[in-house]
């Protein structure tokens, strides 16, 4: 399953990386969301 492990992966591990992919406009929330 190579397409899991491209994208599904860090999807899968992360699911909050939807929501800062999701947000990208707002990268100030995004930076505290993800990175805080």
């Amino acid at each position: 399953m190579p397409a899991f492990e491209s994208d599904g992966a860090e999807q899968v591990d992360s699911p909050l990386q939807d929501d800062c992919d999701k947000s990208k406009t707002q990268l100030l929330l995004v930076t505290e969301q993800c990175y805080g």
